[in-house]
């Protein structure tokens, strides 16, 4: 009787002591089973099992279109299995993903900046990216997996949100004290460069050269929740939204915090001072889920709570030594140390990890023949550290042997920014370029090149943003009324979408122009679009 047993073997087993066995199988070997008979394929197509299998990979969240679509599939094609299609929907969705970054399949997104604006800084959250430069403030928004959005912002006056899917659909925030220098012939305007940029959930911060630190939040309006004003150039900024409102901003050695109550009443919640400037400022919640204040100058790390009886905590004072890089997850940092003056070179430049609950040092990592410029600790694996460096190779660390276990070389130019996941490792280069590298093989997948250092990277499961970011100099000798300021001088803000089929493979690096439709003539910054684009001469 099929109803109550099922024949396995050369047995007949209860159904539900066959259910107990097929739990533990992985989706391989369920469709194997699923292939035996009639009565072991009605068992390998229930629901209850693939339901367990969507959720262990994470498949359980499905958009209203992706449920209809699936349904609709799944009573033809599963007869009525829907948990079953839907991951093979996701692992059919994955493999094309993988299949896309390893050849560079994907389309472009690139940013224009605003007439005379040059990128200076940019920010990400789970929920945007923030970017900024020297004359405008701006906001774009786009739909990334996950349900994340993604920002850029520039810098005096105004602070613009657009939508990626329709560009003309604008919002606009204002600072609440702009600056401007007056004189016997009226009023000048005087620009206030963005220096530092910062977002966390819907709170958005902009720190500028005069000191003056804005925060919005985006359902409220176009005007600053929060406004005030430092003694000097706002050096960094960090946000904190998951338990209360915080905003922490840095002065050269000093460190500012502000919190917002329930009422929306903002306060001053600390402040300290450390002897040398400021050169990494974050915020982490291991203190029993309140937040602490994590700043690092160039011989010393400190941790400081908001109690009014926490302390300012030292967890490192180095004496003829460095600190290069700081990076923090939820329960401990990691900082790259460099001694100065003679030293072995494998002694020399060390990345040390402190437990946030002890304040002790857990691992110190060597390898590096440099100084260790930036560091990423891995959200996908705790047990993992990512680090670029100097001797121009990036390093992945496994904290549990202290060990190196993928070293990438072929770089020619220091390491700025770092970042990993299961597959793959993204990094970026004083030279401009941007190199995707296989953590199985140890290699370069592929790289591509721009003109200014990369300064800001990130990736997710189909999408990649990177910033190149200008010199100094670039910022500051840039025409503000100059409208075709060549855009080699004014930063890149691009987005490659690997979930997209609408470009092939050897279209990748060609310009935007040559594969593009453009029913109107439109020229801006050398990128004039043409009645007849060049793929279709």
């Amino acid at each position: 009787d099929e109803v109550y047993a099922l024949p396995f073997f050369d047995l007949e087993l209860p159904k539900e002591l066959c259910y107990q066995i097929f739990i533990y199988l992985s989706y391989q070997d369920l469709c194997h089973c699923s292939q035996v008979s009639k009565s072991w394929k009605s068992l390998a197509d229930d629901d209850v099992l693939w339901n367990r299998l969507c959720e262990k990979f994470g498949f359980t969240d499905q958009s209203i279109s992706q449920v209809t679509q699936v349904m609709e599939s799944s009573s033809s094609t599963f007869g009525g299995s829907y948990w079953k299609s839907v991951m093979r929907t996701n692992i059919t969705a994955q493999r094309k993903l993988r299949k896309h970054w390893r050849e560079r399949i994907c389309k472009i997104q690139e940013f224009e900046n605003s007439i005379g604006g040059v990128l200076c800084a940019v920010a990400l959250s789970s929920n945007h990216l923030l970017a900024g430069n020297d004359f405008v403030i701006e906001l774009w928004l786009a739909n990334l997996i996950g349900n994340n959005w993604f920002v850029d912002s520039y810098g005096l006056g105004e602070v613009k949100l657009y939508n990626i899917n329709d560009l003309e659909s604008v919002r606009t925030f204002n600072p609440i004290h702009p600056t401007f220098d007056y004189d016997e012939d009226g009023i000048i305007d005087k620009r206030s460069p963005v220096n530092c940029v910062a977002a966390n959930g819907n709170l958005i911060a902009a720190g500028l050269q005069y000191g003056s630190v804005d925060i919005w939040h985006i359902d409220y309006g176009s005007t600053p929740i929060h406004h005030y004003k430092l003694d000097d150039s706002v050096s960094h900024l960090a946000i904190e939204t998951e338990r209360d409102l915080l905003v922490a901003s840095s002065c050269g050695n000093s460190v500012r915090a502000d919190i917002s109550d329930t009422n929306g009443r903002w306060q001053v919640a600390t402040t300290f001072d450390l002897t040398y400037n400021i050169t990494n400022l974050r915020i982490s919640g291991a203190n029993n889920g309140l937040p602490i204040l994590i700043a690092s100058s160039k011989d010393n790390v400190v941790i400081r709570g908001l109690n009014s009886a926490d302390s300012l905590i030292t967890l490192e004072k180095l004496y003829g030594a460095k600190i290069t890089c700081l990076d923090v997850a939820d329960d401990f940092l990691a900082c790259g140390v460099s001694q100065l003056g003679f030293e072995i070179p494998y002694e020399a430049h060390k990345l040390k990890i402190f437990s946030l609950d002890t304040g002790k040092i857990t691992n110190v990592l060597k390898g590096h023949l440099g100084d260790i410029t930036c560091v990423n600790v891995s959200q996908h694996d705790s047990n993992s550290v990512i680090t670029g460096s100097y001797d121009c190779r990036v390093r992945i660390y496994d904290l549990r042997t202290e060990k190196p276990v993928n070293i990438f070389r072929g770089s020619r130019s220091k390491i700025n920014t770092v970042q990993s996941d299961d597959t793959k490792a993204v990094s970026g280069s004083e030279n401009g370029k941007v190199s995707v590298w296989d953590k199985r093989m140890s290699a370069l997948l592929w790289e591509t090149s721009f003109s200014f250092p990369i300064k800001y990277c990130y990736f997710n499961a189909s999408s990649l943003i990177f910033a190149n970011i200008p010199e100094e100099e670039c910022q500051a000798e840039s025409p503000i009324d100059d409208i075709i300021w060549h855009r080699r001088n004014r930063g890149r803000l691009r987005l490659l979408d690997f979930s997209s089929n609408e470009y092939q493979a050897e279209e990748i690096g060609l310009p935007s122009i040559c594969s593009s439709k453009y029913d109107e003539p439109v020229g801006y910054n050398y990128n004039i679009h043409l009645m007849t684009p060049y793929d279709r001469i």
